[in-house]
Order: C-alpha cells, then structure tokens, then sequence
C-alpha cells in the first residue's frame, strides 16, 4: 500500500521515518479503541483530544488523519443499551464480547461524529445532518495543522535568508511539545491550546525581523 494508517496509541517513533524512507505514508486513524486516557475522539475523552490529534500528526510529520465513519444511523445494542438512538442516551455502549476483546466494545461516541436528525425523532424534528463539537475540535485541530505549516514556511524562508544554524520544525516544537509530551500524554486544559495558537498567529502576522531561540544543554 502507498499509505500505512495505524492508531495514535500504537505510534513508535522513527515510523514515519522508516516508511517515508521506501516512498509510503502514514496516517493516523481513530476507532472504537483504545479509550480513554488514550487519545481518541470519544465523547468520554477530553475535548482537547481530538484537536491535539492533528498537532501530534504535525510534529511526528503524519501524513494524513483517517476517520473510520463519521456518522452512523444506528448503534448496536444488548440487553444493558437496547436503544440504538444516540440521541435518548449517546452514553450507551457496548462494553465488548465479554472474553476481553476489546475491539468488539462500542464506546460512546464510537462512528458519529456527526449526528442525524429525523423527522418525527422528538429531538431534531426534520432530517438534517447535526455536527457534534467533537468534529468542531477536529475541524479546529486541522487548522491548528495547517497555521503550524505557515509558520514553519516562514520560519525557514528567514533561517535560509540569513543563513541560521537553527531548523525551523524543530524551533516550533516549542508551540507543539507544550500541548503534549507523547501520544497517551497530553494536556486537558483547552485555554493552554488557545494560548499557543495565539501565540502562533501572532507570529505568522507580525513583521520581526528577529529570531530569537534559546538552547538548553542536556549535558548542563
């Protein structure tokens, strides 16, 4: 295959390296597990999960982000959930086969994204598709991708001009790696996340003809 798509919780670095290193790709993909505290873009998680998503997929040079369904018009159900109407109780999940496979569970915002609204359903009244603030974070978090690319651009067009020792991605990790330390470790704090995307605009708006960075010695 041209592209690889493996869940965040799996990632081990130098995998992107590897496959861009034989012409492939790697995407990033979220499904029905693993859970929380994993990052994933259940309605039990964190909201910032699923916008901090796409700043991990930029800082680990992810190719791409593939959602298994974004909507569904019917969940399943056993003798515990047996209303399949996400509108009555979105909480309602499958908790797995029993036998500990935990890729039979069903978890709460698993395959809708996106919600519908049916004529007649009590909720919505007339068929629409409704937009979860969940999608609303991913949508956020793949602009969050697209202002990091800006400014690596611009980052690196002043490092060439001036001839830096400097590298512009791994400058930015300054904005990227204050949201996250690893896939399964990342803040819940959205103001922190609206902080660096501030901080980010302002950068890509400004006229500096500055660059400032500091370096820290491991060897201290």
């Amino acid at each position: 295959p041209g592209a690889w798509c493996i869940k965040p919780s799996n990632f081990v670095e130098g995998d992107t390296e590897d496959l861009h290193k034989h012409g492939q790709e790697l995407w990033f993909y979220t499904c029905n597990w693993p859970t929380y505290p994993a990052i994933n873009t259940h309605i039990d998680s964190f909201s910032s999960a699923a916008r901090i998503l796409h700043w991990i997929e930029y800082d680990y040079d992810i190719d791409g982000y593939f959602c298994y369904a974004a909507t569904s018009a019917d969940r399943g159900t056993n003798a515990e959930h047996p209303d399949p109407n996400p509108w009555i109780n979105p909480y309602a999940h499958l908790a797995g086969s029993g036998d500990g496979n935990e890729a039979a569970s069903d978890p709460a915002g698993d395959g809708y994204l996106i919600m519908i609204g049916k004529e007649g359903d009590g909720i919505v009244g007339r068929n629409m598709l409704v937009p979860t603030l969940r999608l609303e974070a991913i949508r956020d978090g793949m602009e969050d991708y697209e202002y990091l690319t800006l400014a690596e651009a611009k980052m690196q067009k002043f490092i060439e001009k001036y001839s830096i020792d400097a590298d512009a991605k791994e400058l930015l990790s300054t904005y990227t790696q204050a949201l996250f330390r690893s896939v399964g470790d990342y803040e819940h704090d959205s103001s922190l996340l609206t902080q660096m995307r501030k901080l980010i605009a302002e950068y890509l708006m400004n006229d500096d003809t500055t660059l400032v960075t500091t370096k820290i010695n491991e060897d201290g």
